[in-house]
């Protein structure tokens, strides 16, 4: 035999590493788990004979969770019973309880429930049973049960039958009211509803809540399928009254009912006289409060069939009987609607022209209805008036008849009184004076088109309709009297006067203008500046040089005044240009020109124009190069971009200024609005750019803090890593405070160098990040602990791979020395992590102690064998690896165990629960065991 001096040699290596087992890493104690105690059942009833005598057992579950098993299931075995046994009363007893389960199944499928053959069974034993003792106690629930079967097993007659039998054999039982009603179920369902009828009602004169509004429906529907329609409608007219109709709160139930009762109703009407029924049997009943609802459902019945006409002649019937009603309006659409389908385009103008006549606000009805029910009307009278007045202004257009230019102006006029300051009555107004103008109706016409021109700003046709106003004063002033003339031309020149202030661009207001300057010189009114200075400078061919720039110079002030900017620049220009050399009074002018370009932007931003506005403020550079609004114009144009989120033109603008007015006082934070620029125009690369242009050259410290850090989120954010990168390291060397902050750029650092994978460099940022937290003083808080926290653990899971990586290959003792030193760095990472208090890192950190001592004992086991042993040696070779791998596994297990014992404590996260596991697969025994429950009926139904 070999001498086994090698074997313990390698032995006693092992043996040194056993000192590792009562290495705790985190200085916990481990808690061993108790062990499981059974559970037992307990017979409270004492010893039972037969199943007759069952009765409910508990079970004691102190100790042990209850083993479940399915409703099915335990169907599956009583029907296995049932068919098993000769004793016809113990299968009562069986398909009682049975018949139990089904009703808790509710309408679950079972299979095993479709198989005849146990319904036959049931079937001959309730039979049997009955045959004996037809007395017995208890003989209407097996007379129930009997009808069941035979209904399961699809034989209905029998099933009626059986029913009969119960309710005629035991009238107080508590199963009469059920089988009264399914008596009347199966009699409507094989056609007799003459007896279903009398059915139900016997339901009705029981009085049982669970049945009454279910036969008081299907008493309708009896009545119906017998042809006795009236008497059907009177049923449901108390279907009805007991729904109470009115509520608003009905339940989902009693709303469903009550559609289903209006539904056949309506069904009844349309197969009958319809809406002539229906008057017939609100006044049979007196039941009117329902008539609303009857007519609308009757309508819509109809609708549906696509019976058209009758749904017309339903909803005018309804006007007809209820013309105050507040719903009138509605039917009155309906009918519209219906008439529309109908395809009646005659017929639909005919009915709007009645809506707007019967619903407007000239009318009866408006004046009784509520401010409701008018907000309802609104809607149609505003599509209706206005479709009706375009038919008749079109028809005018066609045949030039006047008759149709009086109809539309009818419409017009009262949509305008209708809706006088909504949007669309602009164009109504105008439409309306061109109406009245075609019937040479000129006073009236002026009142509308001057509402449309200058009532309405956004109106698009404004100044077509100011500019009709003033054709028709002409065609007053040729037309009227003598007497009545000058008034006219009075309110004429008024007119111009109001056009020329409210479309100074128009291509008419030449003409115009010209016209109010002879009204004027006629009048001798010799304050119209404007009118007169335009004078001057249109005659400037006779006019000397002095007066023609002074022309320009008061021309250019009055249009300024009024908010004519472009004519004000123009004559500004014109004024520049006539002027010999520079003085005080220039300077003045090149101002006023300046204001004058920049107004004409503000009226552009007025208008929501910004982009054309920016370009008006950036031309008063051109127009006045050396005027002191320039900067503060250039600057407006770029804020006024920046609010309108025109970023590219923005940043275009901002940069132009920042060249041309470096040293300018309103050029400070250009760098600001450039990043927020480059930031809202998705260039977060450009923003970060200039983001660290402020780092470097801002005086103070915390702008230059927070530029830097801004860039590197940027650049991050650009996926810019490089740069990202380096801008968060040179924030880490250059702030470590505020400390939270360090240490979220330490936390990002991290990322990115593990997304760059330069793993040395994330090393560093790791160390750095429990560093900042050891080092913290009052800095500290949770945010900082937690980082420092995660980085422990990271660290810990780099050098838990270190230790994982090495192999125990021979010579063994090298190699053991090796790995020890691994674990021990390993497990001091964890301790350090595990001490920051945080359960998320505790659980795991523990979880991760376990599986270094079971990584350990797999190792051990797992390692390379001498050679040149016998098979008696090896054997006992690893014999002896197993018994040193035991404390380390044992080791693993208290720690695993340490972890799950935190789930008494409400802590159960994924490394508590892989620590289960673990134990599921090291302890098997113990803790790989299937939870198991039983199902225990309490009681028979």
């Amino acid at each position: 035999m070999r001498s086994p001096v090698f074997t313990v040699r390698h032995l006693l290596a092992i043996a040194g590493l056993l000192g590792l087992a009562g290495l705790t890493g985190i200085g916990l104690n481990p808690v061993l788990a108790a062990e499981p105690k059974p559970f037992h059942i307990i017979q409270k009833e004492g010893d039972l004979q037969t199943l007759g005598d069952l009765k409910p057992s508990f079970i004691d579950f102190t100790s042990k969770a209850t083993p479940q098993v399915s409703l099915a299931e335990v169907i599956r075995r009583y029907i296995e019973l049932i068919k098993t046994t000769d004793d016809a009363e113990f299968r009562v007893q069986a398909l009682h309880r049975l018949a139990n389960l089904e009703v808790l199944l509710a309408d679950q499928d079972v299979e095993e429930l479709r198989d005849e053959r146990l319904w036959q069974m049931a079937i001959d034993s309730y039979t049997e049973v009955l045959k004996a003792r037809p007395r017995r106690e208890g003989y209407d629930q097996l007379l129930y049960q009997l009808a069941h079967a035979y209904e399961m097993k699809g034989d209905l007659e029998s099933s009626l039958k059986q029913l009969q039998q119960l309710v005629e054999q035991a009238p107080r039982s508590s199963y009469v009211p059920e089988a009264q009603f399914r008596i009347a179920e199966l009699q409507y369902s094989f056609g007799r509803y003459a007896e279903a009828e009398k059915s139900y009602e016997r339901v009705l004169q029981q009085g049982e809540d669970g049945f009454a509004s279910k036969a008081q429906y299907m008493l309708g529907w009896a009545l119906f399928k017998q042809h006795r329609y009236d008497s059907a409608l009177t049923q449901y007219i108390r279907m009805l009254d007991q729904l109470d109709v009115a509520q608003q709160d009905l339940s989902n139930v009693d709303q469903e009912l009550r559609d289903d009762t209006l539904r056949i109703m309506a069904v009844i009407l349309g197969h009958t006289r319809g809406h002539q029924a229906l008057a017939e049997l609100l006044d049979r009943t007196q039941r009117h409060q329902y008539g609303e609802l009857l007519y609308d459902r009757l309508a819509s019945h109809y609708m549906e069939q696509l019976r058209y006409k009758e749904a017309a002649d339903t909803a005018d019937a309804f006007i007809a009987r209820y013309p105050y009603h507040p719903e009138a309006a509605r039917f009155s659409v309906r009918r519209i609607e219906a008439l529309e389908m109908a395809n009646a385009p005659q017929l639909v103008w005919q009915e709007k022209e009645r809506f707007v006549e019967a619903f407007g606000k000239q009318g009866e009805y408006w004046a009784r209805q509520t401010h409701e029910t008018r907000s309802g009307i609104m809607p149609y009278l505003r599509t209706y008036l206005d479709e009706l007045g375009r038919l008749y202004y079109s028809r005018a257009q066609q045949s030039q008849g006047g008759a149709n230019y009086r109809r539309a102006a009818q419409y017009f006029s009262q949509y305008v009184r209708t809706f006088p300051n909504e949007t669309g009555s602009a164009e109504k107004y105008f439409l309306l004076g061109e109406a009245l103008t075609n019937t040479a109706r000129f006073e009236p016409a002026i009142r509308a088109y001057e509402q449309a021109a200058y009532g309405f700003p956004e109106f698009p046709k404004r100044a077509e309709a100011a500019y009709a106003a003033v054709l028709a004063y002409e065609e007053l002033i040729q037309k009227a009297p003598a007497r009545s003339q000058e008034v006219w031309r009075q309110r004429r020149l008024e007119a111009l006067t109001r056009f020329a202030d409210a479309f100074p661009e128009d291509r008419r207001v030449g003409n115009l203008l010209l016209l109010a300057a002879n009204e004027h010189l006629a009048y001798g009114n010799n304050k119209a500046t404007l009118e007169f200075s335009q004078r001057l400078i249109n005659a400037q061919g006779k006019e000397s040089a002095a007066n023609v720039r002074g022309a320009y110079l008061a021309h250019g002030h009055a249009a300024f005044e009024l908010g004519l900017y472009n004519e004000a620049e123009a004559s500004f220009k014109e004024a520049l240009a006539r002027w010999q050399g520079r003085d005080r009074q220039r300077q003045e002018i090149e101002e006023k020109l300046a204001a004058s370009v920049y107004k004409q932007g503000e009226l552009l931003l007025a208008q929501n124009h910004i982009l054309a506005a920016a370009e008006q403020m950036l031309r008063v550079g051109e127009v006045a190069p050396n005027s002191d609004i320039r900067a503060r114009a250039h600057y407006d144009a770029a804020m006024k971009l920046l609010e309108a989120k025109m970023w590219p033109q923005a940043i275009d603008v901002l940069g132009t200024f920042r060249r041309q007015f470096g040293r300018h006082e309103l050029a400070k934070g250009i760098e600001d609005n450039l990043v927020y620029a480059y930031e809202q125009n998705r260039q977060p690369d450009l923003a970060a750019r200039e983001l660290l242009a402020i780092h470097k050259s801002d005086p103070i410290p915390e702008r230059r803090r927070k530029a830097l850090l801004q860039a590197a989120e940027l650049f991050a954010h650009a996926g810019m890593l490089d740069d990202a990168t380096r801008a968060y390291a040179t924030y880490a060397k250059q702030f470590p405070r505020p400390v939270d902050q360090a240490a979220e750029v330490h936390r990002k650092l991290v990322d990115l160098y593990t997304q760059r994978q330069e793993w040395a460099q994330r090393k560093r940022s790791l160390n750095a990040l429990v560093e900042i937290e050891k080092t913290a003083g009052n800095a500290r808080n949770e945010r900082v602990r937690y980082l420092a926290a995660e980085a422990s653990w990271m660290l810990a899971q780099d050098l838990k791979k270190e230790f994982d990586s090495i192999r125990l290959s021979l010579p063994l003792d090298r190699a053991l020395l090796k790995k020890r030193k691994a674990m021990e760095q390993t497990m001091a990472m964890l301790k350090r992590s595990n001490d920051y208090g945080i359960a998320e890192f505790s659980t795991a950190a523990t979880h991760l102690s376990g599986e270094v001592y079971r990584q350990l004992a797999q190792d051990l086991i797992q390692s390379a064998r001498p050679t040149g042993l016998s098979e008696l040696e090896l054997e006992q070779y690893e014999l002896l690896l197993e018994e040193q791998a035991f404390p380390f596994e044992e080791r693993a297990i208290e720690f695993f165990e340490l972890n799950t014992a935190r789930a008494k404590q409400g802590i159960y996260d994924r490394w508590v629960r892989n620590s289960y596991r673990a134990l599921s697969k090291l302890v098997p025994a113990r803790y790989e065991k299937e939870e198991i429950r039983v199902h225990v009926v309490s009681q028979l139904r």
